[in-house]
């Protein structure tokens, strides 16, 4: 989840798509009633795609055209097939190789250094904030804030963060990996010491990807095909 924080990015199409909203204004925008995202959903929905798209382009093998859970699946696999990496001990626990085996993904994930040290809920902030300074905000009489819609957002990104079993968004990714795979290893079916530490990664994985109830998510779609479906549904929904 958060592998996509913290990147930069030239946004293009925000500005040629933000011609029609109007006047502007720094922090408002409009409410009004209406059965899609409206222009500022809009906005928001191609600056977080494009955020995605950039994010992509720092894993080695990403294709673009396979599914969410695919793609994960490559990434993880590949560093766990080559020398030097941890392997599945007999003599520890099931829970132990797991988190040998997560602890060691997590020190190859493609992040600056000073972002591993941040908790989640810090990186979420400064990914959302890097997001909307790229976002104008047109000015009408009745008006919701920039700031409220920050928090919708947050919301929404906590909402989904929420879902991953274990996980603590006031932790580091590394603080939460024990959690986590003592919860995994509750709900997910077929992890054992039979199989390999790729398979059983592979298995928690696709357990992880099952608990998302969220509209608009589906583990077998692209994650650029997931972040709009999921925004657009999100901003549909909201009177604004």
């Amino acid at each position: 989840m958060n592998s996509i924080v913290l990147i930069s990015l030239l946004c293009l199409s925000v500005t040629s798509s933000a011609s029609h909203l109007g006047h502007f204004h720094e922090n408002q925008i409009s409410l009004f009633n209406k059965d899609a995202p409206g222009p500022i959903g809009d906005l928001i929905i191609k600056v977080v795609t494009s955020l995605v798209v950039q994010s992509e382009q720092l894993f080695p093998g990403w294709n673009e055209t396979k599914s969410l859970e695919e793609n994960l699946e490559n990434i993880i696999d590949a560093p766990l097939r080559v020398d030097g990496v941890p392997a599945w001990d007999p003599d520890a626990t099931v829970e132990e190789n797991l988190v040998a085996g997560i602890s060691f993904l997590l020190t190859i994930i493609p992040l600056p250094e000073n972002d591993r040290s941040k908790t989640i809920a810090e990186n979420v902030a400064n990914l959302i904030n890097d997001a909307f300074a790229l976002i104008p905000f047109p000015a009408i009489p009745i008006v919701i804030t920039r700031q409220q819609v920050k928090q919708k957002v947050t919301d929404l990104i906590k909402q989904i963060l929420a879902y991953i079993p274990g996980l603590d968004v006031n932790k580091t990714l590394q603080a939460n990996v024990r959690s986590y795979v003592k919860e995994i290893l509750k709900i997910a079916k077929g992890i054992d010491s039979s199989k390999t530490l790729i398979e059983n990664i592979n298995i928690a994985i696709e357990t992880t990807l099952d608990q998302i109830k969220l509209s608009g998510f589906n583990p077998d779609k692209t994650l650029d095909a997931n972040v709009i479906d999921v925004l657009t549904d999100f901003f549909t929904r909201l009177p604004f």
